[in-house]
């Protein structure tokens, strides 16, 4: 059945909208009195009397205010606002009234509560940690800071990764959610090691006590009246968030205080006397625990300032470009509609004007007439646009483009391609089948059945019509060895593929060159190998279609200008055919059919490039004597050439783009470049490149943009979910039961978040959405000085307790050094840490003046700040660094360690260059995969780590290496915990199920599935879905197949801030034990006695 798009169903409440009662309210907090709830719609930060009515706002809508906290008097707020591009703490009064930013930097700071005084705000955030901690330092793994309500330096109040925290009504102790793991907070559904436990926190003594032990969701507590008991959020007896009330003395026995179902609850507060808030459904509720709940009846009079429609002029982020027939015009989708531009004068006409979504823009041969994918009335479907005037030659300059539908059901069909001679348009029905359309008869035929193809991401299947329009070059897989495709060719008309590249490797991008003699693609079978599923370097390959094509290819220069195979009487005869074919009445523009021989076709295979490369695209200029292409050797992407007679290689142009692809006029004249959201022009003759500067007149609608983003993402899942099943989900009834709240939505943030608890539903990894917020030009961007500071000094200045390798006082002359006291900055004072933010603001890679006190002594230098991805990258090379000696010194010299700390090829390299350089002579190695958040590394992973041992290699009596020499022989222990994502979930899989060592560490959630990461048209937005999975060989998925370790070790953070990994300590015994064992017990140190005199 044909499902309606959203927007359709919404029409009418969206229009109404301002006239009902608001919904999507969220993070709701009751004040300690019970008398308010201060709350946040659309941004804004609103108070409303607890029983409902009109809420007055408290802040303007400049930011994006939320997740209030009030103080223990019920007199002032704290929350979170993005003012300065990312999230800070403000307070004001509860009666309104000025903001004060509290926190700097530009970290993301998360209000939790206030002291019991109301002198402080704890918070979460990622902050530089203390020198002696051996916590991993990633995004999610921040720790509970406090920070006074007038601003100045933070304190740590706890180290461990906290969500939610709230101090008993005596203060002595603490409520707190942990944080464990990577995984969306809207997933749920789940039972895992990852999900969140309530734990206690004695202020006083520092004992931590975890309260829940279940593997399933218990979040957001709050105390209970007396402090005894306490109310949460959990997910537990099968059903959606609910809240939850238990005793401090046994978590385990919870009673069910709200009984929702189908939704979740959220955002979980109460007051001194017990009332509760919450949301559900979009709507605030307050309840007595004992009585049934009330949901507030509110009204917001402030204006809608949001406009229906907003007109701007994009002038970046044009993708797909194409170019014209005559080399005039550039096709190509911006934001989701289609444009054509003027390459020479930049005038450009808007061919699409919805607030949906068209891509795949493809022109016909006559330069009038387009085809395009547009993804309207619930599928994808094809339409034609063509200049109406027949006294208008151009898109750039006609008055009037009429749009017509080519293909519409309720199939998905995209990817249009028109034949070369404009009859016909090849697509995608379902994203595997290849199905052409006559434009005549508008019969469609079949040729592919989907059967040897599976598309990841959209577009990923590539095709190309031969230029007599007789035959398609396509990849696919016909050996189910995806993603190692093949090149093929079919007849247009249908029939058998014939396999042209029969290889192992990767073979992509088919395109015909040379009028038909020749058909080149990109293959990796010569690169240098990748360690993982992507990045091998790949060279360009050509098919000849011909033994007589093959020929001339083949004559050298000398024989080439002397012999010229022919050409001039072959020119001769060409010229008095195209003279006869006038006179006749033929078309001067048919083309001839190819020569097309398929007998000993891998004879006449040839690799083009000499030098593979990280490449993007190619074309072969019509006469055949050039190559061009673009390709990386370093960071950027430039144009290259290499001249197929004379066989010598160049770059052309820098182009410094970050990959793209090429498309040739039919002259062969120029080619365009569609790169990184920008196009660029090359005149083949003369190698200059001109930047195509646009000007696309763009209507942004807001509200019906998220509308066809909503209904996408929802459809996507549908299409492209790794079991077709979607786990049992009522998809349907989702659909309606969060898409009702788009009406009321009017940010990306708020968007973000509903499409994540929709996704969520799915109770699946890598799912959920996410929003890139730019921060404008005012955001804030903290620079390091990378040291550790005495958060305990009181200054003034700042003491230094470590410099950290590598950092900008890591220099010969530098007088920063342990017990150095920083006194200014660039000559302003600093008085104490918490103005370190403001005074590094915006100086990254910057030269700045130091104040530096070392005792008496007082000297200044210059030095450069640095980012904080370069401080991070920083810190992780210390934490290795520290797990490395700590392993040498427990094991006193016997074992070695590496850490994966992503499952890529430079991760592979790393460890593969530590396992026999630093370690080849040690007893064992630790294989560290914690806090690694995946990729796919678990075949190369295993073949590293299996190695046996089966010769020594002796000349003269002396044994000189071992063999295998590129496989580890030795044992092994592999560390693991519950932030292990994806293919880190994988491979430490594979490693236990094939008997290679031991597990170590916390169980590993099951999220081995691959995902798509799709950018929506608005490209601030993604999501994900996970599309491939994983069965072993009981018929299981890996998928919510937890991985238990073989030894359970819990991360103890109090251990952890001194500087003691407690895992790592489990993993060295356990493998000195190994290695004790298999030296007794090894027949091969008898055999080396015999050569080591």
């Amino acid at each position: 059945m044909r499902h309606l798009p959203l927007f359709l169903l919404l029409l009418a409440l969206s229009v109404c909208a301002r006239a009902v009662e608001p919904r999507w309210l969220v993070a709701p907090a009751i004040s300690p009195d019970g008398q308010r709830v201060a709350f946040c719609y659309q941004g804004v930060l609103y108070v409303v009397d607890a029983k409902g009515g009109e809420a007055r706002p408290l802040t303007t809508g400049n930011d994006y205010a939320t997740l209030p906290i009030w103080s223990p008097k019920g007199d002032q707020l704290a929350y979170a606002s993005d003012r300065y591009g990312n999230f800070d703490i403000y307070t004001l009064p509860a009666e309104g009234g000025q903001p004060v930013r509290i926190t700097f930097g530009s970290q993301t700071d998360t209000p939790l509560c206030f002291t019991p005084g109301g002198d402080s705000v704890l918070y979460r955030s990622l902050e530089m940690p203390s020198a002696s901690s051996a916590l991993f330092y990633a995004r999610w793994t921040g720790g509970i800071y406090r920070v006074s309500t007038k601003g100045g330096p933070a304190d740590l109040q706890l180290p461990m990764p906290t969500g939610n925290a709230c101090y008993s009504p005596d203060g002595k102790s603490i409520l707190l959610e942990d944080l464990r793991g990577v995984e969306n907070g809207l997933r749920k559904h789940h039972t895992s090691s990852t999900t969140r436990d309530i734990w206690l926190y004695s202020v006083g003594t520092g004992k931590l006590e975890r309260l829940m032990t279940r593997d399933g969701e218990d979040r957001n507590p709050v105390f209970a009246p007396g402090g005894q008991r306490f109310y949460f959020l959990s997910e537990r007896d099968g059903g959606s968030f609910n809240v939850y009330e238990a005793p401090l003395a046994n978590g385990a026995d919870a009673k069910a205080v709200t009984t929702f179902a189908k939704l979740p609850v959220r955002y979980l507060s109460a007051s001194r006397s017990g009332v509760l808030c919450y949301t559900f459904d979009g709507q605030i509720y307050t309840q007595t625990p004992g009585q049934e709940p009330n949901v507030l009846k509110i009204d917001i009079n402030r204006p809608n300032d949001q406009m229906d429609s907003v007109n701007r002029t994009l002038t970046s982020g044009a993708h797909g470009g194409v170019i014209s027939p005559d080399g005039k015009e550039v096709a190509f989708e911006n934001h989701g509609d289609i444009y054509v531009s003027n390459i020479e004068y930049g005038n450009t006409r808007r061919i699409t004007n919805t607030p949906g979504m068209e891509r795949s823009v493809s022109w016909a041969k006559d330069g009038r007439t387009l085809v395009y994918a547009g993804e309207r009335n619930g599928s994808w479907n094809l339409y034609l646009a063509k200049i109406a005037r027949d006294d208008e030659k151009h898109f750039a300059i006609a008055t009037e483009v009429l749009e017509e539908p080519l293909l519409v059901t309720e199939k998905e069909t995209f990817q249009p391609l028109f034949s070369p001679d404009g009859k016909e348009v090849a697509f995608l029905e379902d994203r595997t089948k290849l199905k052409v359309i006559n434009l005549a008869s508008k019969q469609v035929r079949q040729l592919t059945d989907g059967r040897y193809n599976y598309s990841y991401s959209d577009g990923d299947i590539a095709y190309d019509w031969s230029p007599d329009s007789k035959w398609i070059a396509l990849t696919y897989n016909p050996k189910h060895r995806w993603p190692n495709n093949e090149i093929g060719i079919i007849s247009a008309s249908g029939g058998e593929i014939f396999n042209l590249t029969l290889s192992g490797y990767t073979d992509s991008n088919p395109r015909w060159m040379m009028g038909g003699d020749m058909l080149i693609w990109s293959s990796d079978r010569n690169g240098l190998r990748s360690h993982a599923s992507w990045g091998a370097q790949e060279d360009v390959y050509a098919f000849f279609t011909s033994q007589e094509a093959y020929d001339r290819y083949r004559l050298t220069p000398f024989e080439f200008e002397e012999l010229g195979n022919g050409k001039k009487d072959k020119d001769d005869g060409e010229k008095k055919d195209d003279k006869k074919g006038k006179k006749d009445g033929k078309d001067k523009d048919e083309v001839k059919p190819i020569k097309l021989d398929f007998n000993h076709a891998e004879d006449r295979i040839v690799r083009l490039t000499i030098h593979s490369s990280d490449l993007s695209d190619a074309i072969v200029t019509p006469d055949g004597k050039s190559l061009y292409y673009l390709c990386s050797f370093e960071d950027k992407y430039n144009l290259w050439k290499t001249d197929l007679r004379k066989k010598t290689t160049s770059k052309v142009l820098d182009v410094n783009t970050s990959g793209g692809a090429i498309t040739l006029d039919a002259k062969g004249e120029n080619i365009l470049i569609s790169a990184g959201g920008s196009l660029v022009k090359v005149d083949l003759k003369g190698e200059k490149q001109k930047k195509v500067a646009y000007s696309a007149p763009f209507t942004h609608r807001g509200q019906a943009e998220r509308e066809g983003m909503y209904d996408h993402a929802w459809r996507q899942v549908v299409k492209k979910f790794y079991r077709s099943d979607l786990h049992g989900v009522d998809w349907d009834y989702y659909r309606n039961a969060y898409g009702k709240f788009l009406p009321y939505i009017n940010n990306n943030y708020d968007f973000a978040d509903l499409l994540s608890e929709l996704l969520g539903e799915l109770n699946a990894s890598h799912t959920g959405s996410g929003y890139r917020h730019a921060g404008g030009p005012g955001a804030a961007s903290t620079a390091s000085l990378g040291v550790f500071f005495d958060r305990g000094y009181k200054g003034p200045g700042v003491r230094v307790t470590e410099v950290l390798r590598n950092g900008p006082f890591d220099k010969a002359d530098s007088k920063v050094k342990p017990g150095s006291v920083i006194t200014k900055i660039n000559g302003l004072a600093v008085s104490n840490y918490g103005q370190l933010p403001l005074l590094l603001d915006q100086q990254a890679g910057k030269r700045i003046r130091i104040d530096v006190k070392n005792g008496g002594t007082e000297t200044s230098e210059v030095a450069k700040p640095i980012s904080s991805g370069q401080l991070s990258s920083l810190l992780y090379d210390r934490w290795v660094e520290q797990r490395r000696h700590e392993v040498d010194s427990l094991s006193h010299g016997r074992l070695g360690y590496v850490h994966i700390q992503a499952m890529n090829g430079s991760s592979f390299r790393t460890i593969y260059s530590d396992l026999f350089g630093r370690y080849n002579d040690r007893e064992g190695v630790v294989i560290d995969t914690r806090y690694n958040g995946g990729g796919h590394l678990h075949e190369d992973v295993e073949v590293l780590f299996s190695g046996k041992k089966y010769l020594d290699q002796v000349p003269r009596e002396h044994i000189v290496s071992e063999q295998p020499r590129k496989r580890w022989k030795k044992p092994s222990v592999m560390l693991v915990a519950e932030a292990n994502y994806s293919n880190a979930h994988g491979t430490p899989w594979v490693y236990k199920t094939m008997g290679i060592g031991k597990l170590v560490g916390r169980p590993v959630p099951g999220t081995m599935t691959s995902v798509w990461w799709e950018t929506l048209v608005d490209p601030t937005l993604y999501f994900g879905i996970p599309i491939v999975g994983y069965v072993d060989s009981t018929g299981h998925y890996l998928e919510n197949q937890q991985l238990e370790p073989d030894y359970e070790v819990w991360m103890d953070y109090q251990r952890l801030e001194r500087g003691h990994d407690s895992q790592l300590e489990k993993a060295v015994e356990v493998l000195l034990q190994e290695a004790d064992r298999v030296k007794a017990s090894s027949p091969w140190p008898k055999v080396e006695e015999k050569f080591l005199k």
